[in-house]
């Protein structure tokens, strides 16, 4: 946000829109899907639901050109978490938290913080050729997303201790500032991502993505 003009008004605008654009087009999309697709075909199929709509509404060859689709909104996903990381990255950096702060703040010799790049793309190529396939491959890539999910629980309850602290200071209300009823939404929402890995799955404790205990990734990302 630091990169744009005027930020706050741009977030205060963009923010909603773009929020309410994706849930109308996300409905749509479902919308189309069981009007193209009967609800057997989808509960019987071994493919993507997206499959069997291509499929009925274009035809096979154009079904295959769904691959396309996917690997470009994938590519769009790895571009977006990339800047957004590589700056987060970056300020944690900035202030002090990460040693060698020089390394993480320059953007030197390119305009971009070459540092949390290069840390970004070390860990990407890491994850895909060191784990093996199976029980390794698909535990790490459940162990990231349990320490993001209480990173970011840790930080939505920050905000609202921030905001009691500047109360008590007498501090006025700060220029941006997100609505405590979504705040609290975000709260409950990550609440249900750290609570229900719990859940042991059907089959019992052994049953779950990988051979061993179901929550490992669990334990693995509380320790972290």
């Amino acid at each position: 946000m630091n990169e744009i003009k005027d930020p706050v008004k741009t977030i205060k605008r963009s923010a909603p829109l773009s929020l309410l654009l994706v849930a109308v087009l996300y409905m749509l999309c479902n919308v189309a899907y069981f009007a193209a697709v009967p609800k057997a075909d989808i509960l019987a199929a071994e493919t993507t639901t997206a499959s069997l709509f291509f499929t009925a509404v274009f035809g096979e060859q154009a079904a295959k050109g769904l691959n396309m689709l996917v690997i470009l909104s994938a590519f769009g996903n790895l571009v977006t978490v990339l800047i957004g990381q590589s700056r987060l990255i970056r300020e944690i950096g900035r202030q002090g938290v990460l040693p060698y702060p020089k390394f993480w703040v320059t953007t030197k010799p390119f305009g971009t913080p070459i540092g949390p790049y290069l840390l970004k793309w070390g860990m990407t190529i890491l994850m895909i050729v060191a784990p093996p396939a199976g029980d390794a491959f698909d535990f790490v890539v459940d162990l990231q997303n349990y320490p993001e999910s209480l990173f970011f629980f840790a930080m939505a309850v920050g905000i609202y201790l921030i905001r009691r602290q500047r109360s008590r200071l007498g501090v006025g209300r700060s220029e941006f500032r997100a609505w405590d009823v979504a705040i609290g939404l975000f709260i409950l929402v990550k609440v249900l991502l750290l609570v229900m890995p719990w859940v042991p799955p059907e089959g019992g404790i052994y049953a779950g993505s990988v051979s061993f205990f179901y929550a490992t990734y669990c334990l693995a990302g509380l320790g972290m």
